[in-house]
């Protein structure tokens, strides 16, 4: 619908003690389903015993089916979203000339103003999102200051979700002997989708050494022995991995500089 035809109504008649002779009441008339890349006005009327308020109004610009994928390039910590509505070939028909990106933590509602991007850009870096959590988006149309709808009914909706890369495990600590070393950390929450974590040293490229993660029972804290130079100077970083191939580098989560053999 793209609104309401709401007649006048006169206010109630009263003799002079103040008893109502009258009462008018109205059923509200809806227009046909909006049609799409059609600019559609709507009205909101509230009531009570004495009469009707002004109307409320929205303008919204109907749209076609269109979807929303998300998704994280390896090896980056920032979110590729991306869409396909366009502008369509019927004419006459309102030229979108940007979109609004949105984005929640919820999946299907709460969401809020993440950025505008001009057309015909179709997709957003989204580098702002947090470590270890879901995250779904959400794009709309604009036209002339005339935007779609945020929740339109479509099926599939017009949203993508995806989980980020895992947060740095706490605690990690090292215990060094003469020519090995014992690293310990505590474990991520299960809810990070964590499968894995690799150890790195002194920033090789080639883990010294990868932890697969016991589902069930979960450990609380992890550890490994690396192998080491007595007297060297090391620096220990490890890196989780997650479910669906999202491996992440996530520089700087845990280092820590020591000396074995002391």
């Amino acid at each position: 619908m793209d609104r309401i035809t709401c007649p006048t109504a006169p206010r109630p008649h009263s003799n002079s003690i103040g008893h109502i002779f009258a009462k008018i009441t109205y059923t509200p008339t809806f227009a046909a389903i909006a049609t799409p890349w059609m600019v559609n006005n709507y009205y909101v009327v509230a009531q009570n015993a004495t009469g009707f308020s002004s109307p409320t109004t929205l303008s919204s610009l109907a749209v076609s089916q269109y979807s929303v994928s998300a998704g994280i390039p390896i090896p980056t910590q920032a979110v590729t979203v991306s869409w396909n509505l366009v502008n369509p070939t019927i004419s006459p028909t309102p030229l979108i000339d940007s979109y609004d990106v949105y984005r929640s933590v919820t999946q299907g509602a709460q969401f809020t103003p993440l950025a505008i991007v001009p057309y015909p850009t179709m997709s957003y870096s989204d580098t702002t999102a947090s470590a270890g959590q879901s995250v779904y988006y959400r794009v709309t149309a604009r036209s002339k200051g005339i935007e779609s709808s945020l929740y339109p009914y479509m099926t599939p909706p017009p949203e993508s979700g995806v989980l980020t890369w895992p947060n740095g495990p706490a605690s990690f600590t090292a215990n060094g002997a003469i020519s090995l070393t014992t690293l310990y950390w505590a474990s991520s929450p299960g809810d990070q989708g964590v499968t894995s974590y690799s150890i790195y040293q002194n920033g090789n490229l080639t883990p010294v050494a990868t932890l697969a993660v016991t589902v069930s029972p979960s450990p609380t804290v992890y550890s490994v022995v690396v192998a080491d130079t007595p007297g060297a100077e090391r620096v220990i970083r490890w890196w989780p991995k997650i479910l669906e191939g999202f491996c992440r580098l996530s520089i700087g989560i845990a280092f820590l500089w020591f000396r074995s053999n002391l």
